[in-house]
């Protein structure tokens, strides 16, 4: 008996193992397999060993979904840590990305300038991630993007095809977060949409698109600090120019598989004011952090898409999944802590489209996968 309950028990851990790694690396091959692909989900099970305590035994079990639509295309996006804004070397930067992208496709880059910076009298700027005591007014940050735009049209290959939208970004977390500024950067967006449209110059809309972006968290400031912000955006935006704004931040302290009772409480937060800066307000897209390894950033989105349907008859439709394994080679690994924050690009998008789509109220396709980065 005892020898065959052995056999049992690591016959269930083989198939759980094997189960676990092809789910992990089918998304990849979706295209060469047809409309259907096998992701993970935790799942508990009866097991023949005698239950200790209060554990419970889990194992990850392949699910198949219909029409999985794969990983496509992953962007580098950038935290601006380059203290000189000037055009020629933002110009650098838009031409690596051009000679990366592929033809013909639709992407995004985050070019996260960092702390917005309201220092009175109607200045607005940023204080830079690698520079927080220098003020850097709009001016600067205008010529810094229209710089990388240059560059990325300029070296495009002829005839590619490939159009991408770039998100001129700053965090929830310095007190120049404030209406006024909101508003004075969804100007500054409205006027690149401008300036890629021409005249004088050639009209480059065809291949580039402005949006503005924010990292917004619940643990970097309260929630009615950011709603102004958002509400500052939403009064200076133009919807024909299509200057709307990402929100590319976390979901803190939302409820997921592991606390399904969570709230996030930092600051005065409530799944409303997440909703309602991601995705409530007119101007707001969301390209959510996934950056958990077990999925749980993951399923916290699918819950906060959840929640717009079920209170608002309006679902959180991302635009994609953002994830930060470049940063993470580059920094420390992101393995330290009690939850690994270093999916791959292809790990984030796999785990957000499983969570949105095996619930129908939620189910929806992804455009975008992006990765942070604090050298490319």
């Amino acid at each position: 008996m005892q020898s065959f309950l052995s056999r049992r028990i690591a016959l269930l851990v083989l198939v759980a193992l094997l189960s676990f790694l092809v789910s992990l690396v089918l998304p990849q091959f979706a295209s060469a397999l047809g409309d259907e692909v096998s992701v993970p989900q935790l799942t508990t099970f009866s097991s023949p060993i005698r239950s200790q305590g209060n554990l419970t035994p889990r194992a990850w079990l392949p699910v198949i979904l219909k029409n999985f639509t794969a990983p496509p295309a992953t962007t580098v996006s950038r935290y601006v840590n380059i203290n000189s804004l000037d055009w020629q070397t933002f110009r650098n930067l838009g031409c690596n990305r051009a000679t990366a992208a592929p033809p013909g496709k639709n992407l995004v880059t985050i070019l996260d300038f960092g702390y917005p910076a309201d220092i009175g009298g109607g200045q607005y700027g940023v204080y830079l991630l690698s520079d927080i005591y220098t003020f850097r007014p709009m001016t600067q940050i205008t010529n810094a993007v229209q710089g990388f735009m240059s560059g990325f049209y300029s070296c495009l290959p002829s005839g590619s095809g490939t159009h991408l939208t770039v998100a001129a970004g700053v965090n929830n977390s310095s007190s120049g977060v404030t209406r006024g500024h909101g508003a004075a950067w969804a100007q500054m967006v409205n006027y690149l949409n401008s300036w890629i449209k021409g005249p004088p110059g050639p009209d480059w809309s065809d291949t580039l698109t402005a949006w503005g972006a924010i990292d917004a968290e619940p643990a970097y400031n309260p929630a009615s600090v950011t709603r102004a912000w958002a509400d500052g955006y939403a009064s200076t935006y133009s919807w024909t120019l299509q200057s709307v704004y990402l929100n590319f931040g976390a979901c803190d302290s939302c409820p997921y598989f592991g606390c399904p009772s969570c709230t996030p409480s930092q600051y005065s937060w409530s799944l409303d004011d997440i909703w309602y800066v991601s995705w409530g307000i007119p101007p707001a897209y969301s390209l959510p952090e996934i950056y958990t390894f077990s999925g749980s950033t993951a399923d916290q989105w699918y819950r906060m898409s959840l929640y717009g349907y079920t209170t608002y008859n309006s679902p959180i439709i991302f635009k994609g999944s953002l994830t930060q394994w470049n940063a993470c080679q580059e920094v420390d690994g992101c393995i330290f802590q009690t939850d690994r924050t270093d999916n791959s690009p292809e790990q984030g998008y796999s785990q957000l489209y499983y969570y949105t789509n095996v619930d129908t109220r939620t189910a929806q396709p992804l455009g975008w996968s992006s990765d942070m980065s604090w050298q490319k």
